[in-house]
């Protein structure tokens, strides 16, 4: 029933384990969270989306051009990178920034995040640019699109810890542990 078919088993349920972040961002942005709390989440799922994007189009001849959820599939990650930008970019001006009770991020803790965001974007460029070399490398069965499917996500997660993740990468990420 998916857009198109992912083996082994562990590449879907870490793409799924990411959707259940993503879930989880986006009840939260729109149950009216601030938005300096959520909005470091945009760009992140702008780059996903983008990535997947991309994929798809690479990797066309892969998908089940058929089945209700490719339409949904395409429809979703044509039209999301778009989107969310545009809310990131329209919404910026909204955000009266960190209130006296709001905690803030430590300085040496904000650095390893930092740090493990650039190794997990460079991880991420490597997976996308030469799915080929982490097919070799991959401790699981890839293909060269699940490859860039799990480059995606490590965009996501890298591009969402270079911006100081929030709730939704640690349980997305959590729930990658699970899987």
């Amino acid at each position: 029933l998916f857009a198109w078919g992912i083996k082994p088993r562990i590449s879907a349920m870490i793409l799924g384990a990411a959707y259940i972040g993503g879930a989880y961002f986006f009840v939260r942005a729109a149950a009216g969270a601030r938005w300096h709390w959520v909005k470091v989440g945009f760009l992140p799922v702008t780059t996903f989306a983008t990535l997947m994007g991309i994929a798809t189009i690479l990797h066309w001849d892969r998908f089940n051009h058929g089945a209700v959820s490719f339409f949904a599939w395409v429809g979703l990650y044509f039209t999301t990178p778009f989107i969310v930008f545009l809310l990131w970019l329209r919404n910026r001006a909204t955000d009266p920034g960190p209130l006296s009770h709001d905690r803030r991020v430590p300085h040496l803790v904000r650095l390893v995040i930092g740090t493990v965001g650039a190794l997990t974007l460079l991880t991420s460029i490597v997976l996308f640019l030469q799915p080929g070399f982490m097919i070799s490398t991959w401790p699981w069965q890839l293909t060269p699109l699940t490859a860039r499917a799990m480059g995606a996500l490590f965009a996501l997660t890298g591009v969402g810890e270079l911006g100081i993740a929030l709730q939704s990468q640690m349980i997305g990420i959590a729930a990658i542990g699970l899987a």
